[in-house]
């Protein structure tokens, strides 16, 4: 089975349904996630999630020592725009792995392997959970020096990284790099909605045996759900 891990940096007081998301996560034993924040981990605890303690300034150092690139990130929505080098940031962190992911708090997670299997990983080097466009909420990547270093090929990577501007880079201009490497054959990426966005509306949604599904549809399970 391909090994996967979800790499989530935060910045200020983990939000107050942390104990909610580890909860979800529970429910994928055989997917791990490592959250990097100043915080104390959550009275919640599950063997899959890890907490590390890492300030902004050593995440800060940390781009430094692995980008060769100084980060100017002044609030939390900057490190979006760092998620597709999370393969170089955090590589220590990813051995033994077949897959990194970025992934968000503020979601309750479902069955991931239902909608990821292992064929998909197989056949896939790149796994969004929007059907349009890279998803910055759950997007799997291949642990390899070719997708980790895609980033790479967007001409103004380190002008982005280097800037306190948030550009979303994560869901815009990194996605113009993956859509026109698919394009020339050069990577296999697979774009699929399975990730819902509640948008604070938490009556669309239920929880039934470890997984989301539509209060309007009952039918309807989702990989994860958006809770913002």
């Amino acid at each position: 089975m391909n090994q996967i891990v979800l790499i989530i940096p935060y910045i200020g007081k983990l939000p107050h349904y942390i104990n909610v998301f580890v909860e979800t996560c529970k429910f994928n034993p055989s997917v791990d996630w490592i959250i990097f924040s100043e915080q104390l981990s959550p009275e919640n605890k599950a063997s899959n999630v890890k907490f590390i303690k890492m300030t902004l300034r050593e995440i800060e150092e940390l781009i430094y020592n692995k980008l060769k690139l100084r980060a100017n990130i002044t609030r939390g929505y900057k490190l979006c725009d760092f998620k597709p080098a999370y393969g170089i940031i955090f590589k220590d962190y990813l051995k033994g792995y077949d897959f990194w992911g970025h992934a968000d708090l503020d979601m309750v997670v479902g069955d991931i392997r239902k909608f990821i299997t292992s064929n998909v990983l197989e056949d896939y080097d790149i796994v969004s959970a929007d059907e349009r466009r890279l998803c910055g909420p759950f997007t799997l990547f291949r642990n390899c020096k070719k997708i980790n270093e895609l980033y790479k090929e967007h001409k103004d990577y380190e002008i982005i990284f280097g800037s306190d501007k948030h550009y979303a880079f994560d869901e815009k201009g990194f996605n113009e790099v993956v859509v026109q490497a698919q394009r020339k054959e050069l990577i296999r990426c697979l774009f699929r909605f399975f990730q819902w966005r509640g948008n604070g509306n938490r009556e669309d949604f239920l929880w039934r045996n470890g997984r989301p599904w539509s209060n309007r549809n009952r039918e309807d399970e989702a990989g994860c759900y958006g809770l913002m």
